[in-house]
Formats: C-alpha cells, structure tokens, sequence
C-alpha cells in the first residue's frame, strides 16, 4: 500500500469517527433538551381545587403536582373566553396586541409568533390536543403543531351548535397519549386542552357514584383530574418525567352565581378570571412553592421559553417567572384583562381592568375598586372612597393600553353551517367596533344587564325542551325591560314563529335587525317569518340581504329559490336551486324542489 493510500485510509477513518461522534452528539443533545407538556383547563376556577384550599375537591393529580412543582396563587387570565385566552397563553401577549377578542371569529394573524412554531424549529415533534370548536385549526392556534387533533366527530351531543361542540376528556386524552407513544424519542411540545367543566356540568357517576351529584361542576374538576394523571403516570412509566416540564393552567374560571354570574364572559371578578397556574420543573427542589405575587397567563409564554434557554423572538408583554420555579421571588407586576361579550349581547359597555399586588380596578360606566389584600371575594366597591386611588390606577391602565402594539385579525373562515350557528349566538354582530361605539358614550352598564342574561339562559333552556310558550313568559319581560338586549328579541322572535305567531315572530326580528344582531342569519329568520305571512316580496329583500353576506350558503340559494318560485319568477327560482346545488349537491330540500319545478316547467321531464 502506498503512503497516499495509507494517508486516504487514515483520513476515512478519523471522518467515520467524527461522523459517529457527531451523530452521537446530535442525539445526546436532541434527549437533553426539555420535553414540555401543558394542559389547558377551560373553564376552571383556582378556587374550586384542593391545592388552591378548597377542601371539597378530588384533585390529587393537580395537589401532588403543586405539592412538587410551584403554584401560583394569583394569576390573571386577560380574557374570560377560550380563544383569546389560549392565544395569549402561546404568544405572550394581551387580547389588543394579539387581535382576538371573542370566541368563532377570527384567526390569529400569520405575525404574531407561538411557541409551537418556535419549538418546531427547535427540532421539537409538536402535538396539539383539543376539546373543542373554539379551538380550531381555523382559528390559528394550530401553527407549528406537525399534529393538531381537532376532530369533533366523536363529540357525544352531535346536536350542539358550531360553537359549542366539544368531546370529552378521555378521548383527547387519548389522542395524546397515542402520539406521545410515537414521539418520545425526541424532543416533543404536547399541548392537552381540556374542556369538561365547562357548561353544562355533569356529575360523572359512572366514576364517583352519587358524590357530586349535588355539586357536579366539582365533579367535572375531578373528571379533569383522572385525566391529568393518566397523562402525569404515561411519562412515569416511560422514565420522561425527570424530562419534561409540565404546566396546567386555566384559560378562564367560572361565575357559578357570583356577583350574580352564572357562567362567564361577561364580568372581570376574580371567580372568572383567577386560575390555577402550577409549574413542575424537573431535577428542582420537592419543597413546594407558592407565590402570591399577581401573574399573568402573558407569562407563560416567555417563561417555558426561558426554562429552554430561548428568548421570544420579538417583544411581548409578559416576564419570565424562571426564578420563582427555582424558588427565587419575583416582582409584582400589573395584569390587564378586557371582555367584549357584553357590548356583542346587549351593547353594553366592554370592560377593562387592571389588577396590582392590591388593588384591583374595573373600567366601566360605575368603575369599581376592590381591596384585593382585604376584600378578596371583591365584596366592596371602594371607587367613591378612593377616588385619588381611582385616578391613578386608570391611568396606569391607560399607559398600558398606550403602550400596546395593537394588532387585527383575520376573519376566520368557516362553513356556512358554522356561520349560521354562529349567528344564531348573535355573533356577527362584532363587526362593529366596541371602541367606536363606547366613544359614542350612555352605553349601559354590564352590572345592570346580568338579571336579563340569566333570565335568558332560563328561557333558552326551555326552548332545548321545546316549551316556547314557557319562553316565550320568561322574554318578554326582559325584552320591555332591556329593549337593546337584542339575543334576546331574536330568541322570543324564535318562540314566536315556533308558535306559529309569525307577525310577532317578524315584529321581533325586525327590531333586533335595527339594533344590530347579527344580519345574515335574522334576516334569515326574518324572511321565513314573512313567507309564512304570504308576504314575498318582503322576503325576498331579506334572503337577496342574507346572500350577500353569505354567498356560500346553499341553504339561502334554497330560501331565495322557494320565495321566487311563489313570485311566479320561475327561471331565477331554478337558477337559485341549481346554484345551492352547485355549493352542495346533496342538499336535499333543493334536489327536491329543482325536480318539482323542472317537471312543472317541462312535463316530459321525468
């Protein structure tokens, strides 16, 4: 062998080394990096689990997480909803700055950047695990997760409306531990998002018996917990919790009748907007840590990316609590939430509040000041005895909302399905600009409309069952009560038509049209009502509306279609029928009636 090919040899050798060792390097360094799991609780209120005091609760999955890890004590969701609230838990930043406000509308924007795309590029295998249609991949929080599991066909209530559908626990859960299965030889990002206690509550006896009966939110939390601990016991048994830093956290708690709140969204108390948020950090001290500085789920965001050594990549509003999960304090900052809801329902005022280490302020039409340190419950108003208090913390409020970098989102696109479900809830009536409007001044304080949002949820629960006339009772004192409350004109338009009352039935939609409900689906309901007083040429002005604003909708075509055939406008009646066809070919009211009209038109059709 000549000295060349030994030299060739030699050098082969040394890179097949080097390549091994890098390879082996590579690996070491991908199983080095931190797994992280979080498990997004809707609808849960601190208050409510034994870690947090409540001596009710069955939650020893969450309590031996606290017991281990670092609970906090005071954190602040920005927004009593899902969506919003899940896009700050990812981004970092508040509902202003990431531009959604409300549930079923829009999407998170391309711009704003979300630790599952961060993480993806880290060389993280992502999955997402959700509960419900809020959570959707077209509303954008799927960016970055190479599996994002929102599949609603095994949703047990297939007749919940496109808002509401959802899935239990155990079959995410399921999911989840699936793909965990498949992904743990390497760095993974698994978000569990579940959605059990949120409203209606269930007592779940088939697992506790009758120990919740009487309680069955509490049943729910116990439910959630189950299933919290089969995913806690699945990295235990594969040796990748010494690995993986867990977070649970709420988006958002839950009224259960505080402050005379049913359920949440449209109030800013603590019982909506205090959540549980514990950290296990792993290889840390196994004294547990509690803090009772005011966090906010901002936060999150920056601190799992300081625990991998990153830094966001552009500027949010949240700070990294690191030091508190190695047991070190933390300062004490401002937490800001908001709540649009009322302006959507009732074109109430939207409120915005600001919370310190001791004080917390709501802006609305009668402000309201709360000692938090004393008045935990936020039992007593303090603004007229503190109005010098009053003043600073609104501009504090104010330089904060000063200092945001305000961003809109996209519409989010959705079925025509979707859309009319949606509508139905009164929800395209966000096209206006609560901040436009609130400028305008009188709007009525949100306090004084929550009677008349109970009492509709008393009347939509007897429209569930069909007892439009018990409804029909329950509205119509509301409705002269709070005539801008226009959900609620809708639903008695709906109690009035499923009466066969269509006049009133029309009466009432054309009031809740005027004050701004959602206008493709009420002129909908509007154009139905007046078919069945003959009135055509009415009805033809609503569905022609409606079109407009849903071009898409197969079922408008057919609604267009069936009132111009009653004009004797045949050839527009069949374009229409073959129009909804075109969008759905299996939309059977259609295919029935272009075949009828055909064979009216043409006898020798078949």
């Amino acid at each position: 062998m000549t000295n060349r090919m030994r030299l060739w040899v030699r050098c082969c050798s040394v890179a097949v080394v080097i390549s091994l060792f890098v390879g082996v390097w590579l690996a070491t360094r991908r199983q080095s990096k931190l797994n992280i799991l979080i498990v997004t609780l809707d609808t849960t209120r601190a208050d409510r689990l034994g870690c947090y005091g409540y001596a009710q609760a069955l939650t020893p999955a969450m309590d031996s997480l606290a017991a281990s890890g670092t609970q906090f004590d005071r954190a602040y969701a920005s927004a009593p909803l899902t969506l919003p609230s899940h896009a700050t838990l990812f981004s970092g930043l508040y509902p202003p700055e990431h531009g959604l406000h409300a549930n079923g509308q829009n999407s998170l924007a391309e711009q704003v950047p979300v630790l599952a795309e961060i993480l993806q590029k880290q060389g993280y295998a992502t999955g997402g695990f959700v509960a419900a249609f809020v959570l959707d991949s077209k509303f954008g929080l799927d960016r970055g997760f190479g599996t994002y599991d929102d599949r609603l066909s095994d949703d047990p209530h297939p007749g919940h409306d496109a808002l509401h559908r959802n899935r239990p626990g155990n079959l995410v859960v399921d999911s989840a531990l699936k793909w965990l299965s498949l992904n743990d030889k390497q760095p993974f990002l698994c978000w569990v998002h579940l959605y059990d206690p949120h409203f209606p509550y269930i007592p779940h006896q088939d697992d506790f018996g009758n120990r919740f009966v009487d309680r069955p939110y509490d049943g729910e939390l116990a439910f959630v917990d189950q299933q919290l601990k089969r995913l806690v016991d699945h990295l235990k048994s594969r040796s990748l919790d010494q690995k993986t830093l867990i977070v649970v956290v709420g988006d958002h708690g839950e009224g259960l009748g505080d402050h005379g709140e049913r359920t949440h969204g449209n109030m800013l108390y603590n019982s909506c907007l205090n959540v549980p948020l514990i950290f296990a950090l792993p290889n840390s001290s196994s004294l547990p840590r509690r803090v009772a500085e005011p966090v906010s789920l901002t936060d999150v965001f920056p601190t799992i990316l300081d625990c991998l050594e990153l830094s966001p990549p552009q500027p949010v509003s949240g700070r990294s609590l690191k030091p508190a999960l190695r047991g070190q304090p933390v300062s004490s900052g401002a937490c800001y939430s908001e709540t649009d809801e009322p302006f959507h329902a009732a074109r109430c005022s939207p409120l915005q509040c600001l919370i310190t280490e001791q004080w917390k302020f709501i802006r609305t039409p009668r402000q309201e000041l709360f000692d938090l340190k004393n008045d935990p419950q936020e039992l007593k108003n303090l603004a007229a005895a503190h109005p010098e208090q009053v003043q600073r913390l609104s501009d504090l409020l104010v330089k904060l909302e000063q200092g945001m970098t305000r961003r809109d989102a996209p519409q989010a696109k959705l079925s025509p399905a979707e859309e009319r479900a949606l509508n139905t809830l009164g929800y395209t009536g966000r096209q206006s600009d609560p901040d436009a409007v609130k400028a305008q001044g009188n709007l009525p304080d949100t306090k004084d409309m929550l009677p008349y949002f109970n009492q509709c949820d008393d009347a939509l629960k007897e429209m569930t069952f069909k007892n439009y006339s018990g409804a029909e009772k329950i509205l119509k004192p509301v409705v002269k009560a709070a005539p801008s409350y226009f959900e609620a004109r809708c639903s008695l338009g709906v109690c009035y038509y499923s009466q066969k009352k269509y006049s009133e039935a029309a009466t009432e939609y054309q009031k809740a049209l005027e004050m701004g409900a959602s206008p493709a689906t009420v002129n909908i309901q509007l154009g139905m009502a007046r078919v069945m007083l003959k009135d055509y040429e009415a009805a033809l002005g609503n569905f022609s509306e409606a079109l407009t604003l849903q071009p898409e909708d197969p079922e408008i075509h057919y609604f267009l279609g069936f009132t111009l055939q009653k004009l004797k406008r045949f050839s527009e009646a069949m374009a229409e029928f073959d129009q909804a066809l075109e969008l759905n070919p299996q939309f059977a009211p259609a295919l029935k009636a272009a075949n009828e009209l055909s064979r009216r038109l043409d006898p020798a059709t078949p």
